[in-house]
Order: C-alpha cells, then structure tokens, then sequence
C-alpha cells in the first residue's frame, strides 16, 4: 500500500506545476501583507480583509516551524488588524469570526503577551450575556446570517475550539453545535461539505477533553430537514461522531486530495472531482486530529494529504486552488496551507520509505 501511494504522489508531483516550498508561501504572505495606515490599520491582505483570521493561524505556524521573527510579526500585524476592526463603536461589543477568534488563541502561543486569549475569553462571556438567547442565540443568528452550511461549519468548529481553548462558559455549547450543523451539510444543501466534515472532525477531536476517544463517542449527528445523508451509518443505525474520521478517510482520493462532494461527484464543467486546495487543507487537519484520539492509524493519509497541499504551491509563493486544473491564487489558500507545515517537510521519498513520526 505504502509502495503504491508513494508511486501515486510522484505521478502527481510531475504532473503539477513548479511548486514554492512552504518557506516560500510563508514569505509571500509576509511581504504582501498590507503596511501604514490607521483606518482600517494595517495587518490585513489585499481584497482578503475577511480572511485575515485564516492567514494569521498560518503566519502563527510558519513561526512556530521556523523561528523566523517576519512571520511572528506578520502574525501579530494581523491579530491587531482582527481586534481593532471586531470592534463595534456603536455597540461597544467585539464580533469576531470563528477563525479570527481561533487566530487570536493561536497568537498566544508565541506572544510574549496573553492579551490575546484575554480578548477571545471577554468575546465569549460577552456573547452568553448581551445576546437574546445567550450562547445559542449568538449560534443560531450566525447560522441565519451566514445561510450556507459548509461555511457556517467551517466557523463555527473554529468558534468551538477557540471557545475550549479559553474555557469559556459554554464551550460545550459551541461544541455540540458543530455535532448539530453536521446534520445540515449534505450534497443538495452545502457547497462544501467534505471540507466542512473535515473541519468538524478537526474540532470535535480537539476538543474532547482529556483522555477523549472519538471512536467510542456515540452521540448520533441528528439528520437536518434536507438531510438523508447522516441517517444510516451502514450498521443499520445513524451516524455517530465515533464514525467521522472513517467517513472523512473515505472521501480521500487516492493521490492525498479530498472529495469536495461526499458522492464524489465533480462540479459543473470539465472541472476535477477532488484536489481543491481547502478540501484537501480541512480534510487533512481532521485526519490529524483524529490520529490524536482514535486507535486507528491515520498517518499515511495525513502525510498523502501534506504532499497534495505542497503541490499546490505556485512560484513565488502563491497558493492555487487546484494544482493542476487551478488558475485562482488567494492568500487565505495559503495561509490555510500553512497550517500543516512541519518542521522538515514529508517528501516523497519519505514517504516511499514508510517512515513516521513527523507529524505526532
């Protein structure tokens, strides 16, 4: 099997483009990161002000692999750029995004100061106490603001394990809404939901408490109203979160890309079925953290997925969103990609090797 996907990833390798190195993603984003000016003040990405948390949890990585002082201060550029512009002046209340909250508690764990999860923590409290319906209400209006499943997933696993990681009141609250949306995020109602699933996995792993273990975790993912997807596991029950990670596994291509569909089906036109640079990014994360907290071994597809996402890696830096049949380049891509960075890259000849270990 090893011999068979180390063979698969080096036909992928000659297939695509010539690739940066994830040094060269980091340096990218570091020099085209905005400079000067107070309003908004500088720290943002050019036309990406929204995903300027995303790109700040990859800067946090970058910095913790290499030690390069550009990175830390990109990433702190960045993370004064989400709490300055999260404030409302009319309300005298924060908004943040899940993944700017969760960039913000990444910030920590290379900052001098603990500001950061400070912020996030008044966040939380904040949203239990003056919003209608505490917690929840906040979680319900960000779903019918939001609208789209697989994105309203995609912050709200962020929220959840920037929520545990401060030990907010209601983390548990923000946990079990990532189980509850599952229930949604199916092929006729989400745009994304293999990468959806994969960021729920990445949170529910994370934030299972000590001694967690996700396979023996039987609480049921409850089928949304548009929803045949979750109703029966293959066992003659529904799906449980014990059965995520396997579900996740089994939307991974061959090549180390993930599904975008869970029927595997491609998108309109002559476009790929799998390979998209946040399906694959996702998908690998919640393999990661699954490995953490199951007894099955997902490190052969963790490193499949790690070699997918370097080849979508452009020169100088930029990331597409598909390494072969991709021309669109955004920074968030890349800071995303950067998150899976580790300290000597997975290369295809390790992997060839059968060897282990880099990413636990």
């Amino acid at each position: 099997m090893r011999r068979w996907l180390a063979a698969a990833l080096i036909l992928v390798l000659l297939a695509a483009p010539a690739m940066a190195s994830w040094y060269d993603v980091a340096d990218y984003l570091a020099a085209e990161q905005t400079t000067g000016g107070s309003t908004p003040p500088a720290g943002s990405w050019p036309g990406e002000d929204f995903a300027t948390g995303a790109i700040v949890a990859g800067m946090v990585r970058a910095y913790e692999v290499t030690g390069t002082p550009a990175y830390k201060a990109s990433a702190e550029a960045g993370g004064n750029w989400v709490h300055t512009v999260a404030y409302n002046s009319g309300t005298g209340h924060y908004s943040y995004f899940g993944d700017e909250a969760y960039a913000l508690t990444r910030l920590s764990d290379i900052s001098d100061s603990q500001d950061w999860l400070g912020y996030v923590a008044d966040f939380y409290q904040d949203k239990r106490d003056n919003t209608a319906g505490g917690t929840q209400g906040y979680i319900d209006m960000l779903e019918g603001w939001i609208g789209e499943p697989s994105q309203t997933s995609l912050y709200i696993a962020h929220h959840a394990v920037a929520a545990d990681r401060v030990d907010a009141v209601d983390a548990d609250i923000w946990r079990d809404s990532v189980i509850g949306l599952l229930g949604d995020v199916t092929d006729s109602a989400a745009v994304w939901p293999v990468m959806a699933l994969g960021a729920s996995v990445w949170a529910l792993a994370l934030t299972g408490g000590e001694g967690y273990d996700m396979e023996a975790d039987t609480t049921e993912i409850q089928p949304g109203v548009m929803s045949g997807t979750w109703y029966n596991s293959g066992e003659g029950r529904p799906v449980q979160v014990g059965d995520l990670p396997s579900i996740l596994q089994s939307h991974q291509h061959p090549s180390g890309g993930f599904y975008w569909r869970f029927d595997h089906a491609p998108p309109p036109g002559d476009n790929p079925a799998y390979g998209y640079t946040e399906d694959t990014v996702f998908g690998t994360l919640g393999l990661q953290a699954a490995n953490e907290v199951t007894a099955t071994d997902y490190s052969q597809d963790v490193y499949a997925g790690f070699v997918w996402t370097s080849t979508c890696m452009d020169t100088p830096g930029p990331v597409l969103e598909h390494p072969i049949d991709g021309t669109v380049e955004r920074y968030y891509f890349g800071g995303e990609a950067l998150r899976l960075m580790v300290p000597e890259p997975a290369t295809v000849g390790l992997l060839a090797l059968g060897c282990v270990g880099l990413w636990q």
